[in-house]
């Protein structure tokens, strides 16, 4: 092989080179993200995974001090103030409305129960210590959010601003004055026991603590914080108890023979029955499997147990109704009777009743009979013609007139 051909042979190895390091950056481009995005989630849950560990070994070990202040916390609330709630009755109308979109960016922004249940105090706290305009509510609602993200979930890398800024249409400016002034109303105290706490303090470390225990229970939790007349009627603790002692009744409905007969519930309880026959839209796309167009595992359990309650409360209502129907029919009965028999009580009828032959009989006797009853009515009538014109010295001749 001469120079010249060993020159091609060379060209052609260096171009055939050239080329396959031109496509191999192609294909590892198209495959890096894909790598790089499974990386990253399967990151994300060994984290979560550790993270929820180090929460469960953290309470168990500190549960009986964290409980404690919990409590003193909740009973200072309790004693200071009532549960806050807005101080106009339009913004209580929005609030349905508006806690469905908050709760539809926490479950698409994978935040935790523990931040919508932050949000809807301060929110709440917020509108019951200023007058707001109609028009600022949703902004408002998603500053609340803002807030309650940075105290609760871990610093996000997006720019989450922007994000919520454009959810509820304002401008980033306006938004963080708003961020201010809720904050300064509060005088920055953001120290608020949430449902989740009080369903750790009693899961964790107990018999119960499955995961159908907690997901039925933050079911209802969340349902409570929609529900105004929990939400601002009862501490957060009684929530949390009322919404496991419900869990329970729905895992063992077809066990409980004592429920299946009579169910029994609280106050509490039936209201979060009542909440889960209004399920709002948010939570219901939240549980709602569209595949199988059901409710899955412990959501679809207490659905149940509320459409039994609810037939169950139905049948009682008709039942009752019915007794009293038919109650005041024998009260109807009896006063005729009464009637009847003060009738029968008079000397003449019982007279008549006591005599050998009926007036029926004989059209005789019935004319004798008739007759001695007019006079004995007769005698009677002159005998209170005659004490009246005694007692009240009226005309006597205009009385006996009116009388006979």
């Amino acid at each position: 092989m001469d120079s010249t051909q060993f020159d091609q042979v060379f060209v052609q190895q260096q171009q055939q080179q050239q080329r396959h390091r031109a496509r191999q950056p192609l294909a590892q481009s198209h495959s890096y993200p894909q790598q790089c995005s499974f990386k990253k989630k399967e990151e994300h849950e060994i984290v979560q995974f550790m993270e929820k560990k180090a929460h469960q070994i953290a309470i168990q070990e500190y549960k009986q001090s964290i409980h404690t202040h919990l409590r003193i916390l909740e009973q200072e609330q309790i004693s200071n103030e009532k549960a806050p709630r807005p101080l106009q009755l339009s913004i209580r109308k929005l609030r349905t409305s508006l806690l469905n979109s908050v709760f539809d960016a926490v479950v698409k922004l994978r935040w935790s129960f523990a931040t919508f249940s932050l949000m809807t105090y301060i929110s709440d706290k917020y509108t019951s210590l200023v007058e707001i305009n109609e028009k600022d509510y949703k902004m408002i609602g998603y500053c609340c959010l803002w807030i309650a993200s940075k105290y609760v979930e871990n610093k996000p890398k997006t720019k989450l601003v922007e994000i919520l800024t454009k959810r509820c249409d304002v401008p980033k400016k306006d938004f963080l004055k708003v961020e201010m002034d809720i904050l300064s109303a509060l005088k920055w105290d953001l120290s608020h026991p949430t449902i989740d706490s009080f369903l750790d303090m009693s899961l964790i470390g107990g018999h119960s603590n499955t995961i159908e225990n907690r997901v039925g229970a933050l079911f209802l939790c969340e349902l409570a914080h929609f529900n105004q007349e929990i939400i601002f009627n009862f501490p957060m603790s009684s929530i949390a108890s009322a919404a496991l002692s419900l869990t329970n009744h729905a895992l063992n409905l077809n066990k409980d023979t004592y429920m299946m007969k009579q169910p029994r519930l609280g106050k509490i309880e039936s209201l979060l029955v009542r909440s889960i026959m209004n399920t709002p839209i948010a939570i219901r796309a939240k549980y709602f499997d569209r595949s199988n167009n059901t409710y899955p595992g412990i959501v679809g359990d207490l659905i149940c147990l509320a459409n039994f309650v609810y037939e169950r409360q139905q049948q009682q209502q008709q039942q009752q109704q019915q007794q009293k129907k038919q109650q005041s029919e024998a009260t109807v009965v009896l006063s005729n009777s009464t009637v009847s028999n003060s009738h029968v009580g008079s000397p003449v009828q019982q007279f008549v009743q006591q005599s050998p032959i009926s007036p029926e009989s004989s059209p005789s006797r019935a004319y004798s009979y008739n007759s001695q009853i007019y006079q004995h009515h007769a005698a009677q009538c002159y005998s209170q013609q005659i004490t009246a014109l005694r007692t009240l010295h009226l005309d006597t001749s205009r009385r006996f007139i009116s009388c006979c």
